[in-house]
């Protein structure tokens, strides 16, 4: 039977993959590089903190969930945006898992930037926080 951080994983990359045209939505390891033929991934890993930053204030670690979005090209924000709602509403509340999004590799600097604002005030009234590769953990 899984865990609930497995079902959590598992609901995130179902709802990300119907609005992402993933080439890959694997667990790999996100300080590498994307792969020449991989125009945009979404990572979803679980437990052990994030692998670009130590310990932030946040406890449970090991329920630690963290979504990783990657990409050469456009980013449709505002489709990501609207299954991460859905997804906060239902399963996150009720879950008590804490979940960093963390926006990395989106090469388009003034996206990276736009898109990290729009989900930091979407997120804001549920506690959540993200990063991007630049900045520090905020929420």
């Amino acid at each position: 039977m899984k865990t609930v951080a497995l079902q959590i994983r598992d609901l995130i990359m179902e709802r990300l993959r119907a609005v992402l045209p993933l080439d890959v939505a694997l667990e790999y390891d996100p300080l590498h590089a994307l792969p020449d033929d991989v125009s945009r991934a979404v990572v979803v890993r679980l437990g052990s903190g994030l692998p670009t930053g130590g310990p932030t204030g946040l406890r449970n670690w090991s329920r630690l969930i963290t979504i990783y979005l990657m990409c050469r090209r456009q980013v449709d924000s505002d489709a990501v945006l609207e299954e991460l709602d859905a997804l906060i509403d239902s399963a996150l509340p009720q879950s008590g898992l804490p979940l960093i999004i963390e926006l990395e590799r989106i090469e388009d600097e003034f996206k990276r930037e736009e898109f990290g604002e729009v989900i930091a005030a979407k997120l804001v009234p549920y506690n959540i926080k993200y990063r991007t590769s630049e900045t520090s953990l905020t929420g």
